[in-house]
């Protein structure tokens, strides 16, 4: 993750000097500002998280430091987008990951009231976030204003974090979290369970579990994120919305789907149709 994200990103912020690059947009994180306390709303002026999450979440921090530091029109103007929660079709992470879960029978759950709010994203709005900010950074007049500054990028709805799971997985023939489990029982016997493997590993071969104070705190907080200034300041647009981005992603991964499953139905009528259609 160093590498990646640390060296990675000097590394083309020195390639951006040697190719006479002039514009740079670098791809940041919302977690760059989350320590595990809800964010409601919270702006660009929230700082970075000093305890960051997780390891991934500390290397980004670094890296939009590095990419905003280089900020030195005319030389070289930065922006850093902050997406969050990322989703579309073909992600490697988000829907492998639940569908998988679910097959374990562990996504029948919620943790903590059930109802914290996130942002999530669709990853075409990502993508169109991107193209706003380079033209912004080629724009005479905006890239004074906008330069050197992070933005954060969501699809401006945010959603109940379960109830989102719960749109992945239903389509897709799984059942909606539903289960509620008291969150600081659970964190505490979380963290007693996290100290007792830190205890044993040197000892045995213990393999990766995802029952982490970590996992818990990200699953149960609240991570509203206020985008306003990409919609004012860079003419950032979510065009796409939460329920046709859920739509398309539940589409591309059919092949994941339960037997049964609402999608694997409604695919069977569009062909059924297009064979009435054929014959008439």
């Amino acid at each position: 993750m160093t590498d990646v994200n640390v060296g990675g990103t000097k590394n083309v912020v020195a390639a951006c000097a040697a190719a006479g690059i002039k514009t740079l947009v670098f791809t940041s994180s919302a977690s760059v500002v989350f320590d595990g306390r809800d964010l409601d709303g919270v702006d660009e002026r929230a700082p970075y998280a000093t305890r960051p999450m997780d390891y991934y979440t500390a290397t980004k921090i670094e890296a939009e430091k590095i990419a905003l530091a280089a900020h030195a029109p005319p030389s070289l103007s930065t922006i850093a987008l902050r997406p969050s929660g990322i989703f579309g079709e073909h992600d490697a992470l988000l829907v492998p990951t639940v569908v998988a879960k679910a097959r374990q029978g562990k996504m029948k759950y919620t943790i903590g009231g059930g109802q914290n709010l996130m942002d999530w994203t669709y990853a075409g709005n990502v993508a169109a976030a991107h193209l706003a900010a380079a033209r912004a950074l080629a724009d005479p007049e905006k890239a004074p204003l906008v330069g050197g500054r992070p933005f954060f990028v969501t699809n401006d709805d945010p959603r109940p974090f379960w109830t989102f799971m719960g749109d992945l997985l239903e389509p897709l023939g799984y059942g909606r979290p539903h289960v509620n489990l008291p969150y600081w029982p659970l964190y505490i016997i979380a963290c007693i369970y996290a100290a007792v493997i830190a205890l044993l590993r040197p000892l045995v071969a213990i393999p990766a579990s995802d029952f982490t104070p970590m996992r818990i705190t990200i699953s149960a907080a609240t991570r509203r994120l206020n985008c306003g200034a990409a919609i004012r300041e860079l003419g950032y647009r979510p065009t796409v919305s939460i329920e046709d981005g859920v739509a398309r992603t539940v589409a591309s991964f059919a092949a994941l789907a339960a037997p049964g499953a609402p999608i694997l139905q409604r695919g069977r009528g569009a062909r059924s149709r297009s064979r009435s259609r054929a014959r008439a």
